[in-house]
């Protein structure tokens, strides 16, 4: 294939596809874990023993835990082979349901008025704050899940 249309072809593609608009505005301007919806209320009503629910946490806790090893082992970059990745479960809403044990997960452009509600949900799912920079209004903070 000839140096012209490759150029055709990839010109082509990237008008007929669009590849990034950028983030959602709605998403980006919501940090708060959303009110838990009917259907979740209804699971929760569902599967009320404590064992179950410890026994579903446990897989999910482990599957999240395996992904990571297999994308780390997978990985070529420096940062992917050194745990500077996360495996998670995130609910259909956004929010951070269970993370890996392992790995680094970076949380930026996130109000100072949102901070302590973020701070306290990705504490929840057993993230430890390594840094915090606050520049002006903004928040990004630098978070770790102990193996």
């Amino acid at each position: 294939m000839g140096g012209d249309q490759e150029k055709s072809i990839i010109e082509k593609f990237l008008e007929e596809n669009v590849l990034f608009l950028g983030p959602d505005p709605e998403i980006m301007e919501n940090h708060r874990v959303v009110p838990t919806t009917p259907r979740e209320q209804r699971a929760l009503d569902k599967f009320s023993d404590p064992d179950e629910v410890n026994l579903v946490r446990h897989k999910l806790q482990t599957a999240c835990n395996e992904s990571f090893d297999m994308v780390e082992q997978m990985g070529a970059a420096p940062g992917a082979k050194w745990g500077d990745l996360i495996s998670g479960v995130w609910t259909a809403n956004g929010d951070l349901a269970m993370a890996s044990m392992g790995g680094v997960l970076i949380f930026s452009g996130v109000l100072r008025a949102q901070e302590a509600e973020c701070r306290s949900v990705f504490a929840a799912a057993g993230l430890q704050i390594e840094r915090i920079v606050r520049l002006g209004k903004w928040v990004t903070a630098r978070m770790r899940n102990p193996k």
